[in-house]
């Protein structure tokens, strides 16, 4: 069995940083039916046991205890893996770290991860498709905020583009992001410069 312990990322940004000047209204989300909700909590875990359960072994049922916010997360996995009998670490660039884990764990480790992951899933909000105001909200950060804050940090980010050119790189998912424009750093570099210019707005789900 292949061992998947070292570092679990989680794609999420922290939620702080430069603070947005935006005159564009804070964004509200579409509501999601129960039907939909659940759907997506269903290909969340379903996404997490192809990533850590074991080959040939059943998938097992796990109660839901709550879903969680983004900003909870590493918290909240820290505990749960705690309970499961590991201690863990978060980064700064929310990954979760186990450390030197023995391979005679491996496995153990990563059906705590599963249990975790179905224990405290992610609210569906985050799963879902912008909506319009959502999106108007993000490339206006991008386009104003994020740019700012890159080239306060010495960064020349180029031109941005048109809302138009945004929405369709957006439809086609190759959504614009000024980072994409930055030199390679090394990644300790990066991580300072993402804490200090996170890559989505804070209200971005309201």
């Amino acid at each position: 069995m292949p061992l998947r312990v070292a570092v679990v990322a989680l794609a999420i940004t922290t939620l702080g940083g430069c603070a947005s000047s935006s005159d564009v209204p804070i964004p509200t989300p579409a509501a999601l039916s129960t039907s939909e909700s659940e759907t997506i909590l269903a290909e969340q875990l379903a996404q997490s046991w192809k990533m850590y359960g074991a080959d040939g072994e059943d998938r097992p049922e796990i109660p839901v205890v709550r879903t969680i916010s983004r900003s909870e997360w590493g918290e909240v996995m820290a505990a749960c893996m705690a309970e499961q009998g590991f201690s863990v670490t978060i980064g700064s660039d929310g990954g979760m770290g186990s450390g030197d884990l023995p391979e005679s764990q491996a496995g153990a480790y990563n059906l705590a991860i599963y249990v975790c992951d179905a224990s405290y899933p992610l609210d569906p909000k985050y799963s879902a498709p912008l909506n319009e105001s959502q999106q108007r909200y993000l490339f206006d950060y991008l386009t104003t905020d994020l740019v700012e804050c890159l080239e306060d940090q010495g960064f020349d980010t180029g031109s941005a583009p048109s809302w138009q050119k945004f929405a369709e790189g957006l439809e086609s998912g190759t959504m614009w992001n000024p980072f994409t424009a930055l030199p390679d750093v090394s990644p300790k570099r990066f991580q300072e410069i993402e804490s200090a210019c996170p890559q989505s707005p804070p209200r971005l789900y309201g």
